[in-house]
């Protein structure tokens, strides 16, 4: 058991979130052209290095920022979301977020990522805690040394860990979220997958909305207020990373 936009107007440049020098480079790069106010080429430069696996809270900051500034307020959403699922807590993504939310006069729910982010460091936490009481262990089966001390304090950090690990656990087990997206721009939600099918809603450009099926090219999304309706596959942005 043992062993197991300062709204918007905030560019930022890591020194360690881009995973090497000449990714760095294109980063900046692209910062630059965004600095430049030459926001399309900015949002296709963020683009590719998002497609080459580069996936940061300062890439997508940046991409949300552009693509804002070049008019495309689904895609300024869908990449602001993106930054939040991977640093829910910056305060400066959650204000950039709430602003982004007003400009498309959408509502915003409550989400529980901070809490799956806090349990997923504490899951960490108590791993490192296993892995110390291992060592604990395998020094007095070793008779490397033996004391008291290290009998209580071995005791200690495993109670410790299965205390952090078993909330954690479960936090992580039934506060999953569905499948979501954002949809990029305004669209006519319909009764079927097909654009052939009667219109039966619309759903605003920057809205959330879950993913219930697949077919086809298409998605039955549900929104907040509960309606459901088929959308093409080209007029979502998955958020799941």
């Amino acid at each position: 058991m043992a062993n197991i936009l300062l709204i918007l107007l905030l560019l930022r440049l890591p020194s360690i979130a881009v995973p090497d020098q000449q990714e760095q480079l294109r980063f900046e790069q692209a910062t630059f052209l965004m600095q430049q106010q030459k926001y399309s080429k900015a949002v296709a430069a963020f683009e590719v290095l998002e497609q080459e696996g580069v996936q940061t809270p300062e890439l997508y900051m940046n991409l949300g920022h552009a693509c804002f500034q070049a008019g495309q307020l689904g895609k300024a959403i869908f990449y602001t979301e993106k930054a939040f699922r991977l640093s829910p807590l910056d305060e400066e993504i959650q204000q950039n977020r709430q602003y982004l939310a007003e400009q498309a006069g959408i509502a915003r729910t409550p989400d529980n990522y901070w809490l799956l982010k806090v349990s997923d460091q504490v899951m960490q936490l108590a791993l490192l805690l296993f892995v110390l009481c291992s060592l604990c262990f395998l020094c007095r089966r070793l008779n490397i040394f033996y004391m008291e001390k290290l009998v209580r304090f071995h005791r200690f950090i495993l109670s410790a860990a299965i205390f952090l690990l078993m909330p954690a656990l479960l936090t992580q087990v039934y506060m999953q979220p569905e499948e979501d997206a954002v949809l990029l721009q305004q669209t006519a939600g319909k009764n079927g997958p097909s654009p052939l099918a009667k219109s039966i809603a619309d759903l605003n450009e920057g809205e959330k909305v879950t993913l219930k099926s697949y077919h086809q090219g298409w998605y039955k999304v549900k929104t907040p207020e509960g309606k459901t309706a088929w959308v093409s596959e080209a007029g979502i942005g998955k958020l799941n990373l």
